[in-house]
């Protein structure tokens, strides 16, 4: 009965893989190689929850960040010429070539100003943006709720009593606002359960009723 358990909740966390969407937030691209040796632009000043994408124009640039950890050293070229990175927290993020850069900002190299939350998203909480459909629900469940700090997420099915019935989804997310769709378990009965979404230590339920 474990092994069946376990089968269920991997074949679920698949399909929530395979569903998920992101809503985007604000997405600001920088050029590599711009002129010979160039960012374009050289500055960006965006908000938690953003996205950076970096763009290949020419050249041979490997690029990080000063302190190797916020833009792990990537290389971009003409077959692979995109790189993007969602900005988890507030800083400042100073970048730049290994080969035609320095660390100092001298040469190639640029900067990322990351401000907090983004106004739309500063004001949403995990209770007034969970959403479970359709209502009552047949073979599949759709959830909309959203994370403003990196966290862990855990999204579960409970009985009216309170009982897990499944675990739906249990993994880390970053900055941004969900849509997840799974598939109803076989083996759930029709009638009325919860969906339990835990994000960090915000906890949302909604009442949903399966046919």
């Amino acid at each position: 009965m474990n092994v069946f358990k376990k089968s269920i909740h991997i074949i679920l966390f698949i399909t929530l893989l395979a569903s998920s969407v992101l809503y985007a937030q604000n997405t600001y691209e920088i050029r590599v190689g711009v002129n010979g040796h160039h960012y374009s632009p050289r500055a960006i000043n965006c908000s938690v929850g953003d996205t950076i994408k970096f763009v290949w124009v020419s050249g041979n640039n490997p690029t990080r960040s000063d302190d190797g950890q916020s833009i792990p050293t990537f290389n971009l070229n003409n077959s692979n010429n995109t790189r993007s990175f969602v900005m988890t927290s507030a800083g400042t993020i100073p970048f730049y070539s290994t080969t035609h850069g320095e660390q100092n900002g001298s040469g190639m190299a640029g900067i990322i100003n990351v401000t907090g939350l983004s106004a739309s998203l500063a004001n949403k909480s995990l209770v007034n943006t969970l959403s479970v459909y359709p209502n009552p629900a047949n073979d599949k469940i759709n959830v909309n709720f959203v994370v403003k700090k990196e966290s862990n997420v855990l999204i579960r099915l409970l009985d009216v009593l309170g009982n897990d019935v499944a675990v739906l989804v249990s993994d880390k997310y970053s900055v941004g606002e969900y849509r997840q769709s799974f598939a109803v378990p076989a083996r759930v009965t029709k009638g009325l359960y919860f969906v339990k979404v835990s994000v960090g230590t915000e906890v949302a339920i909604k009442r949903i009723s399966i046919q």
